[in-house]
């Protein structure tokens, strides 16, 4: 068995257990499986067999990267080939190209970026490199005239002026953000599996991820705060009216390590009106977050912990006011 294979067949395991114990305990009461041992895909929610992990399926499990293998992410659950396609890899290229344009803007060492450099009216296509120590300007032969190039170098003294053109950006805004979404999602399925995913609260991030294109998950869900390492992982914003789900998840490049917090919604819990109070707060703000119990905790196995959760969430629900007869 390929190395691959056994991963995969270990989250199968791991996740098919889990989902037939919750159907068991009648904990998912409108699910119906269609296996002896399903799979449900986070994303499109087919559910699969063991034989889905075999690469000859039609539409095998593959891998999930949260967040990409490019960006320091792990495997950590598996998703359909087909949900793999339609919402990994264009998704994750536009994730990846904003932070290495993050890092050239700021001109971080190990970065660099394509463009045009200027001298006295001389223009040239250039690479500007940056490393530890220096910023290089490297010339493309290919695609400047050797006369322009000739001139230009001949400007080049110390002291002179360098205006650097960067290239123009690559990155589809709204997909880079749903790209965030996407990573904060399967890292809460890795840690809660089904217990919460199913909920049709959830089908709103679900459609966003399949439909990149449209505006669908509302806007201003995602924050870059001055997180710390140890305040990564997926919390539970706990501050009266602004109750979610909060996943906090570092992004890194050969140049920086940013950490950005993601809001997901929680069962029965619109995540419009949350994300409209996060909209409201000044920048910068404070959020009252919990773990609920430790890091370390594993959701699928120790049902005291979600419990407390469950609990947790009963207890919002009975406190939010009712509106009146008539009104």
């Amino acid at each position: 068995m390929g190395r691959g294979l056994e991963r995969r067949k270990a989250i199968f395991e791991r996740y098919s257990s889990h989902l037939s114990t919750l159907i068991n305990e009648g904990e998912l009461k409108d699910v119906k499986l269609e296996f002896e041992n399903s799979y449900i895909c986070p994303i499109c929610l087919s559910q699969f067999t063991e034989s889905d992990l075999a690469s000859d399926s039609k539409n095998m499990l593959t891998l999930e990267d949260s967040p990409p293998d490019s960006l320091g992410g792990k495997k950590v659950a598996l998703t359909c080939k087909s949900c793999n396609s339609r919402c990994g890899h264009d998704l994750d290229f536009h994730l990846q190209e904003k932070l290495l344009e993050l890092d050239s803007n700021e001109f971080l060492p190990n970065s660099s970026q394509k463009g045009k450099t200027t001298i006295d009216g001389h223009t040239v296509i250039s690479k500007t490199i940056v490393d530890d120590n220096s910023i290089k300007i490297s010339l493309s032969e290919k695609n400047n005239d050797p006369n322009v190039t000739k001139d230009y170098l001949k400007k080049i003294i110390p002291g002179r002026i360098v205006n650097v053109e960067r290239k123009k950006s690559r990155v589809d805004n709204q997909k880079f953000q749903i790209a965030m979404l996407k990573s904060a999602y399967i890292l809460a399925f890795a840690k809660f599996g089904y217990n919460f995913i199913l909920d049709l609260s959830f089908d709103i991030v679900r459609e966003q991820l399949l439909i990149p294109e449209e505006q669908i998950y509302p806007e201003g869900f995602w924050t870059k705060q001055p997180f710390a390492e140890e305040d990564e992982g997926v919390h539970f914003i706990v501050e009266k009216g602004y109750e979610s789900i909060f996943v906090i998840f570092p992004l890194k490049t050969k140049s920086s390590i940013r950490r950005f917090g993601v809001a997901l919604p929680l069962p029965n819990q619109p995540i419009e009106k949350v994300v409209g109070e996060l909209n409201q707060r000044d920048a910068g703000f404070g959020l009252q977050i919990d773990d609920m119990g430790g890091k370390e905790i594993d959701y699928l196995t120790d049902n005291e912990a979600v419990n407390k959760i469950k609990k947790w969430i009963k207890k919002i629900h009975a406190t939010i006011e009712k509106p009146k007869e008539g009104n």
